[in-house]
């Protein structure tokens, strides 16, 4: 299980129900070039970003197994956060722990 959360630089978020898995991938950009008498050749340039994949569940009420019981909030308004970040390019702090080994912090 992690703990999710999300901070735009005025208030941190948490995700309401802990994810049971985080899958986090990254990937090496290459730069090909085509070589004369050897062919094509890849030069390693920098890494990609970080991908973080995980399936969310946002409840319509408060569960008993919901994690921000007293600051419960809707789907709607994890939706319309979101959608308001993603729309005006707001750079998001993304914060996972599971309390065991190394958490991710990364904007």
């Amino acid at each position: 299980m992690y703990a999710i959360f999300f901070d735009d630089g005025t208030a941190t978020y948490r995700l309401p129900v802990n994810p049971e898995k985080l899958e986090i991938s990254s990937t090496q950009a290459n730069e090909k070039y085509q070589v004369l008498g050897i062919g094509q050749i890849a030069v390693p340039s920098y890494m990609e970003l970080c991908e973080y994949t995980f399936t969310a569940e946002f409840p319509h009420d408060n569960r008993f197994y919901v994690e921000t019981q007293g600051q419960f909030k809707d789907p709607d308004y994890y939706f319309d956060l979101f959608k308001k970040w993603r729309d005006a390019f707001t750079p998001v702090r993304f914060i996972s722990s599971n309390g065991i080994g190394k958490d991710t912090n990364t904007l």
